[in-house]
C-alpha cells in the first residue's frame, strides 16, 4: 500500500445522489493556474457550496485521476507527454453564480474535465489491459455496514488519514474509489451489487506503518479490517480494465 500523497485533503466529497444531468459543456467563470512549489504536499480542495476549486501542487496526473475517477494504473503515458504529466500546479478556480445547475461534485469534475483539454490541450483515447485489480466483494452474509445517518448532506463525504478511512453516506463503489485513490497500490472494482448508502469506518495499520514489538498494533491489517468491520472482502486478481493512453498534453496557457 502507498502513503496518501495528498496530505492535505482530509475532507471531500466524491459525487453527488443526485441524478441531475451535468452540461458536457460546462466551464468554470475564471480560472488562474501558477505553478506549484516543487516539494510541497500536493491536494485537491474545495468549498462545500462547491463554488471555489483550488488545488496545491498538484499534477495533471492527479486531476485527471480526480476528474474521471481513475486509478494511477489507468493513465498510460510516452516519453513525450510524462514529464509534463508529472509538472505541479496550483490553480484557483471559481463556478459561476449563475452556473447552468446548482454546483455539486459531478459539476466540478465537469469543469475540470474542460480545463484539462481548454488550458493544457489535454487530449487522449481509451483502451484495454490487462491490469493488477482489487476486487470489492461481500465477505459476509451479516454485513456490518451502518446505513448513513447523514441524511442531511446529499453527498458523499470523507477523509483519509494512515490508518484510517472514512466513508460517509456512500455506496461501496464510492468506497472503492477511496481506496484506489488513497490506500491501495491498484484499482478497486466494485463486483458487491450492493444499493444504497452507508457510513463506512474503516481503521487498519498500513503496511509501511514501523514495527516495535513494545508497542504492539492495536488494527489489523487492511484485507482483515475491511472483512471484520464491514463485513466486505478485497481480493487480489488480473482483470482487462478501462484505461487511458495520453496522446498530448501541453504547458498551461497563461492566465
Amino acid at each position: 500500500m502507498r502513503k496518501a500523497a495528498l496530505a492535505l485533503l482530509l475532507t471531500l466529497a466524491l459525487t453527488g445522489h443526485a441524478q441531475t444531468t451535468i452540461p458536457t459543456d460546462a466551464r468554470f467563470e475564471v480560472a488562474t493556474i501558477k505553478p506549484g512549489t516543487p516539494g510541497e504536499n500536493s491536494g485537491i480542495r474545495f468549498t462545500l457550496s462547491f463554488t471555489h476549486f483550488d488545488t496545491v501542487n498538484t499534477s495533471v496526473t492527479d486531476l485527471l485521476k480526480y476528474a474521471y475517477s481513475l486509478h494511477n494504473d489507468q493513465i498510460i503515458t510516452t516519453p513525450d507527454t510524462d514529464k509534463l504529466m508529472h509538472e505541479g500546479y496550483a490553480i484557483n478556480a471559481v463556478v459561476a453564480a449563475d452556473a447552468p445547475i446548482r454546483p455539486n461534485a459531478d459539476l466540478l469534475k465537469q469543469m475540470l474535465r474542460n480545463l484539462l483539454t481548454d488550458r493544457f490541450g489535454l487530449a487522449f483515447h481509451h483502451d484495454t489491459r490487462d491490469l493488477n485489480v482489487y476486487v470489492l466483494t461481500v465477505a459476509d452474509p451479516n454485513l456490518h455496514l451502518k446505513p448513513t445517518q447523514q441524511t442531511n448532506v446529499p453527498m458523499t463525504t470523507g477523509g483519509y488519514d494512515p490508518g484510517h478511512l472514512f466513508v460517509g453516506n456512500g455506496s461501496p463503489r464510492e468506497l472503492a474509489l477511496y481506496l484506489q485513490r488513497f490506500v491501495t497500490n491498484r484499482p478497486v472494482v466494485d463486483q458487491t451489487n450492493l444499493t444504497g448508502h452507508f457510513d463506512m469506518d474503516i481503521h487498519f495499520t498500513p503496511d509501511e506503518a514501523p514495527t516495535n514489538p513494545d508497542t504492539p498494533q492495536t488494527h489489523p491489517g487492511l484485507f482483515t479490517a475491511i472483512r471484520e468491520q464491514l463485513g466486505l472482502k478485497l481480493t487480489a486478481t488480473k482483470a482487462p480494465t478501462d484505461v487511458i493512453v495520453i496522446d498530448k498534453v501541453t504547458a498551461p496557457t497563461v492566465n
